[in-house]
């Protein structure tokens, strides 16, 4: 099921993105705050056996019509379920509804399961994003960008 999420979501959030991501990969607690009290985002959460397993934020641009897509995130027990998909979907669903022309994000080169998510509904690679994740990691830095038509 799917909701609106907002700022009053923080804490549970916060929590699944720290169960979901290892800890050098979470955003920062003010930037993911920062973020859900933007008046130009979409924030949505799944619910499942009454509680959020997943959430999903997106900033609008006026001056693009794209909806760029922040962070997805699904439990890890619950991943593998259609969440991502149901999630992706909403999201493009209410980019459409803002008049926004596209979705894009960023994902790691070597995230294979977000990467083969996004592709299976209908996003595409423009390009690699050099050192994009800026945190000190064992394996790659680099993101690919990736974009769908609404």
């Amino acid at each position: 099921m799917i909701r609106e999420g907002d700022f009053r979501d923080f804490k549970e959030m916060l929590k699944l993105e720290r169960q979901g991501f290892p800890r050098e990969h979470v955003y920062s607690p003010y930037y993911l705050n920062y973020l859900l009290k933007k008046p130009n985002s979409i924030v949505l959460k799944v619910l499942a056996e009454q509680k959020m397993v997943g959430f999903i934020i997106s900033l609008l641009s006026q001056a693009t019509r794209e909806a760029h897509i922040i962070n997805l995130t699904v439990h890890p027990s619950f991943r593998r379920r259609g969440y991502g998909k149901l999630l992706l979907q909403s999201t493009e669903e209410r980019a459409k509804k803002k008049e926004m022309i596209a979705c894009y994000l960023e994902v790691r080169v070597n995230n294979e399961s977000a990467i083969n998510l996004y592709k299976k509904t209908g996003y595409k690679i423009e390009g690699v994003v050099k050192e994009y994740y800026t945190y000190p990691l064992l394996e790659s830095r680099d993101a690919y960008k990736m974009r769908k038509r609404l």
